[in-house]
C-alpha cells in the first residue's frame, strides 16, 4: 500500500520516533472527514528571525483565506515555530559564551599580574645569587632563562593544580 522511500533514524525532542508522510495521505488515513486539530510539519531553509516571521505571517494569511478566519486572530491558529526559538537560545548561549570568555580572559590576567609579583619578589630577594652567577661568568641571558623557566614551572604546575 506505501512505499517507503527513506528510513529517518534521527530522534526528535523526547526521543519519539517520527514518520514523514503527505498531509493529503495523513488527512485519508487518520481523519477521513477533513477535521483536524493539529498538524506538525517541516519546512527547510528558514535560518533567520525574520524569515521564520515571514513564513509564518504566509502560511497564517494562506490558511485564513481557504478556512475562513482573520489571520491576525491569533486564537484561530497557533502556530509553534521551533526554529525561532531555537534562534532565540542560540543568542542567549552566545552572550553566556561571551561572558564565561570575559571571565576567563580577566583570571588570565590576574593569574600573570600574581606570577609577574611572585617573580618580581623572587628576583629582589635573589639579588644577591644573582651577583654571584654573574661574578663567577654565567651571562644575564642565562639567568634571565633560569628565572623564566622557573616562573612557567610554577604556574603550570598550579595552573594543573587549580583545574
Amino acid at each position: 500500500m506505501f512505499k517507503v522511500v527513506g528510513i529517518n533514524t534521527k530522534k526528535e525532542r523526547w526521543g519519539t520516533p517520527t514518520a514523514y508522510i503527505p498531509f493529503s495521505t495523513a488527512q485519508a488515513i487518520f481523519n477521513p472527514d477533513k477535521k483536524f486539530n493539529q498538524i506538525t510539519f517541516t519546512v527547510d531553509g528558514l535560518e533567520t528571525k525574520e524569515e521564520n516571521d515571514r513564513f509564518d505571517k504566509s502560511l497564517r494569511s494562506l490558511l485564513g483565506r481557504s478556512l475562513n478566519f482573520n489571520p491576525e486572530d491569533r486564537q484561530a491558529l497557533w502556530v509553534n515555530n521551533s526554529q525561532a526559538e531555537y534562534i532565540e537560545t542560540q543568542k542567549i548561549f552566545g552572550g553566556i559564551t561571551l561572558f564565561v570568555s570575559i571571565i576567563g580572559i580577566l583570571t588570565l590576567i590576574a593569574g600573570i599580574v600574581g606570577v609577574s609579583n611572585i617573580m618580581l619578589v623572587s628576583v629582589k630577594e635573589r639579588t644577591r645569587e644573582i651577583g654571584i652567577r654573574k661574578a663567577i661568568g654565567a651571562s644575564p641571558l642565562s639567568i634571565l632563562k633560569t628565572i623564566i623557566l622557573e616562573s612557567l614551572i610554577i604556574t603550570a604546575i598550579f595552573g594543573y593544580i587549580g583545574m
